[in-house]
């Protein structure tokens, strides 16, 4: 196996309601404010759970996860009973989060997300989504004005909410095709392939002088992104990635400077 490898997390579009799961329409889900930067639902969280056995067979040293809430619990459920799970260094890399085509995709307030998975995750590094200062970013407003769709918008004095709606109305008024455009899709991905290579050259370095294979990397993302990161080729038919499943990573990085 490669030493490096992907999980991918895709969003189950359930919401609980008087304890029955209500699958939510395409179209209703990508308006859903509600499921901007939502949870896993019990389904994602069992799937998360069976993928534990085969993951804790690996000499995992480094997790690169996108700082959406589903995908920091997915590397968490994923990993949590990992007999190193503690000596696992976890590093949120914002290049990987979802691709914006519907309010699921559009970053969370990592104010409150981060907290949480640094309570439960003893080596959570967040150093590429702080400022010079070790605060938090504000990715919502960051991520949103970097798209072409708003590049006639200046956010810098909006609230919050103000760009919310302006967000919302961009998806509604884009529905179905994705806000993000394929080359800026595949801008990211080529901004974080350099920082996979990084962490690949260390931990290879640092088995040959121990004389030992190399460890794992993980790279827990998202459908859409790892489509183009995977180079997978896309169908018309939906969905070309299983849900919460190790994916091994086919690049050359020997290529990559």
């Amino acid at each position: 196996m490669p030493n490096h490898c992907t999980i991918r997390r895709r969003l189950c579009c359930r919401k609980v309601a008087e304890g029955l799961k209500i699958l939510l329409s395409i179209k209703k889900n990508a308006l859903n404010l509600e499921l901007r930067d939502c949870d896993l639902s019990e389904e994602g969280l069992q799937q998360t759970r069976e993928l534990r056995e085969q993951v804790n067979e690996l000499d995992v040293k480094i997790v690169l996860v996108s700082p959406m809430r589903r995908t920091l619990k997915t590397a968490y459920e994923v990993l949590c009973e990992h007999p190193k799970f503690e000596e696992i260094k976890f590093i949120v890399v914002p290049e990987i989060r979802e691709v914006l085509g519907a309010f699921c995709g559009l970053i969370g307030e990592v104010s409150e997300v981060i907290p949480e998975f640094k309570a439960k995750i003893p080596q959570l590094d967040t150093t590429m989504i702080e400022d010079q200062d070790g605060n938090l970013r504000d990715l919502l407003r960051e991520f949103t004005s970097k798209h072409s769709a708003f590049k006639d918008s200046d956010f810098t004095e909006l609230s919050q909410e103000d760009i919310l709606g302006i967000v919302r109305q961009a998806i509604q008024d884009n529905y179905p095709s994705s806000i993000e455009t394929m080359e800026e899709i595949k801008q990211r991905v080529s901004e974080t392939k350099p920082i996979v290579k990084k962490y690949i050259d260390q931990l290879s370095s640092d088995a040959s002088e121990s004389n030992q294979a190399s460890p794992k990397i993980l790279l827990v993302s998202h459908h859409h992104y790892l489509v183009e990161y995977l180079g997978i080729e896309r169908s018309d038919k939906g969905e070309v990635i299983p849900n919460c499943k190790l994916l091994s990573d086919p690049t050359d990085y020997s290529s990559i400077s």
